[in-house]
């Protein structure tokens, strides 16, 4: 009893302090990178909500949405615009971000300790902390950590209880007005719900309140803002950048030049230049199958391979043109990209091994958490890779890592014997 009891401070003391260093660095970052500019997607953001701010207007107002390529994440972009009505700055940005943080560990615990225990809640907190990633994506206005805090806060709410059913769909609307990513959780949201003998009442109450809010979130959209719904319009663009002459595997603006199938003439709005793309990008997969097929494993390298997206915005790095680029630029890049991602490496080894001992069980209510990754593949696999789209499976990773951590101790996984479902 007293080691055990041992073992057990002694968990909670490295977790404690793997929080603690983990919350002191990004406190060190937000100071560090405190009111300094920001590039890539952080910019555009940043440019497109201070514009409509300005306008005294909601994202997308009418010039924005006939001269960009896309809608850009518009629920965060409306967010980023709350933020600007309230400081009338981004200048504290960072500190919504890392609250934003610590509301998505708060619901990882949650939910890895409803899933398995407490003491997995612990181990997936240290993996949690020690990840480069989680430790500076409260500090770039990115869309990634917004829709992952979103994404798992509605997961975590999802309860018996019907008010918990009501909220958290109605956090789950928005998230997917962020990101329409909904598809690829929605089957382990309903699988999920059916293990657990939410029964169907529940689950139609769930379905309908998430059918409510997302046409009362577009007649709102409609009415305050220049576009139609709450649907984006990035479908076109993510897929003719991963089917093209110049495909690398990833973002390459090379397809968008004068010439090329996605230069698109001027007097064309992002639903319009949507559509186009679409049906360009079909043409060229259609007259180009084995090559688009071959890049495939490209994508899934680029998607996996790497956990420092997050600070490439604050640095100017974030850039697809590696032309710009020497050979000795890119082989330092390369070990940036890995030695900031040691720990990331780890966990996915881990996940690798939860996965394996869950092997007989994936099948069944184990597998349900496998679904989202799988889809996520999938779709990239028929877009392009990039590793900032991991980000927001990167909890799941955990989950099955923490369990994959877990086994060294208890090889026969009794830990998970003690949930029933």
């Amino acid at each position: 009893m007293k080691s055990m009891n041992f073992l057990y401070d002694k968990r909670k003391i490295v977790m404690r302090l793997s929080f603690v260093l983990w919350l002191v660095i990004q406190v060190f970052l937000v100071i560090k990178y405190w009111n300094l500019p920001q590039y890539s997607d952080a910019k555009l953001y940043m440019d497109s909500a201070m514009e409509c701010y300005m306008g005294g207007q909601w994202y997308p107002n009418i010039h924005q949405l006939n001269s960009q390529q896309y809608l850009f994440n518009p629920g965060f972009i409306n967010f980023l615009i709350l933020e600007l009505k309230v400081f009338g700055t981004f200048m504290y940005h960072g500190i919504i971000g890392i609250v934003l943080n610590l509301i998505l560990l708060a619901s990882v615990r949650k939910i890895i300790e409803e899933l398995v225990n407490d003491e997995a809640s612990d181990y997936a907190t240290i993996l949690y902390c020690l990840m480069y990633s989680n430790m500076i994506s409260s500090i770039p206005v990115m869309s990634d950590l917004f829709f992952t805090c979103l994404l798992f806060g509605s997961l975590a709410l999802l309860r018996p209880k019907y008010i918990w059913l009501v909220l958290s769909s109605m956090i789950m609307c928005y998230a997917n007005y962020t990101r329409p990513l909904l598809v690829i959780f929605v089957a382990s949201i309903l699988f999920y719900m059916y293990f657990k003998n939410f029964g169907w009442k529940r689950i139609v109450v769930y379905s309908i309140s998430y059918f409510v809010f997302s046409t009362g979130l577009s007649l709102i959209i409609s009415s305050n803002t220049a576009a139609k719904d709450a649907s984006g319009s990035t479908l076109g663009v993510n897929l003719i950048m991963g089917a093209n002459d110049h495909m690398n595997g990833t973002v390459n603006d090379e397809v968008f030049k004068k010439g090329d199938i996605g230069y698109i003439e001027k007097n064309t709005n992002v639903y319009q230049k949507d559509s186009i793309w679409k049906s360009h990008a079909i043409q060229w997969i259609a007259q180009h199958p084995v090559k688009y097929v071959s890049y495939v494993p490209i994508k899934m390298t680029r998607l996996w391979w790497g956990d420092n997206y997050m600070d490439l915005p604050l640095n100017n790095l974030a850039t697809s043109n590696t032309s710009l680029y020497s050979k000795l630029e890119l082989c330092k890049r390369a070990f940036r990209i890995v030695g900031f991602s040691l720990f990331y490496y780890i966990i996915f080894f881990l996940m690798l091994i939860g996965l394996w001992k869950l092997r007989k069980k994936i099948w069944g209510y184990w597998g349900v958490f496998v679904l989202p990754i799988i889809l996520a593949c999938g779709m990239h696999c028929v877009l392009y890779g990039g590793m900032r789209y991991h980000y927001s499976y990167v909890p799941i990773m955990i989950l099955y890592a923490t369990i994959g951590l877990m086994s060294f101790k208890d090889k026969k996984l009794l830990f998970l014997t003690k949930k029933k479902f």
